[in-house]
């Protein structure tokens, strides 16, 4: 919404009417045309778009609506083939993080009192010029003195895989540096080294198509219901889909929302070696 304008609707019934459609066309429902109509005149205006959801690594896609160059309105993306329409709390924050009181609008570096870079200094705003002037210089000093090893990147786990390439391309074609790596090879390090020794290969092997076809689950300290609810619709999908059959083990050092589908569950003191 856009704060100050007018609508025939009110903010409940808006809500109300738009949330019960998008969910009915998510799961292929037929929805009332009286609905449908208070939906369409609340949206009016609106120009939706395609998008990757921005949070957690799992790739859904969202729709996002704008009005008056702003974001009024964010849900799951029907033809999207990782969450098929879903979206969860935290993919419905999208919109809210670009308006936060808190965010940053402008680049900051560390200056002195004259207003020079100095590592040690105070964070001051300057523009996007000054920033990338500011790269450049430092960014040379150091091919200078180390080589191509001497400058890398430490990238995001939420890149879209058309900024990953990007940034692949800038370091190793570019600066022909080695030196890059997102925050998921970081907060991965441990997982890495026991699916090298599990399955000789450092990333989880096979693919989300797999929960819907496998006997087994096995959540091993991860809360899969809270943190990763589009993933974890599936597990629950198949779970319930054959619930004689289809296991779900818990591995955790507390019990969580994960806990309550689990078949077996074990409990373990947090430092200690399973």
């Amino acid at each position: 919404f856009i704060q100050g304008e007018k609508m025939a609707l009110s903010r409940r019934d808006f809500l109300k009417s738009s949330a019960a459609a998008s969910a009915a066309a998510a799961v292929g429902m037929s929805v009332p045309a009286s609905m449908q109509a208070a939906s369409n005149e609340a949206q009016s205006g609106w120009r939706w778009d395609k998008a990757a959801c921005r949070f957690c690594g799992t790739g859904c896609g969202i729709m996002m609506a704008t009005k008056n160059g702003r974001i009024v309105a964010v849900k799951g993306d029907p033809a999207a083939p990782v969450n098929r329409g879903l979206n969860c709390i935290k993919g419905y924050f999208n919109a809210k993080i670009m308006y936060g009181a808190d965010r940053l609008k402008t680049p900051l570096l560390r200056v002195n009192d004259k207003g020079e870079f100095d590592k040690n200094g105070k964070f001051a705003p300057v523009s996007w010029k000054r920033a990338f002037d500011e790269m450049e210089v430092h960014i040379k000093k150091a091919l200078k003195a180390s080589g191509p090893e001497g400058v890398g990147v430490f990238a995001s786990g939420q890149y879209t895989v058309m900024e990953g390439y990007a940034a692949q391309k800038m370091m190793k074609g570019g600066f022909r540096s080695n030196a890059l790596d997102p925050n998921a090879r970081h907060c991965m390090a441990s997982a890495v080294v026991g699916f090298y020794q599990t399955f000789g290969i450092d990333e989880p092997s096979g693919c989300y198509d797999d929960i819907e076809l496998t006997d087994t689950v096995v959540s091993w300290g991860s809360n899969m219901a809270e943190m990763h609810p589009i993933l974890w619709s599936r597990v629950t999908d198949r779970k319930l889909s054959d619930p004689d059959r289809v296991k779900v083990v818990n591995i955790s050092t507390y019990r969580h929302r994960t806990s309550d589908l689990a078949d077996m569950e074990i409990i373990f003191s947090p430092n200690t070696d399973l």
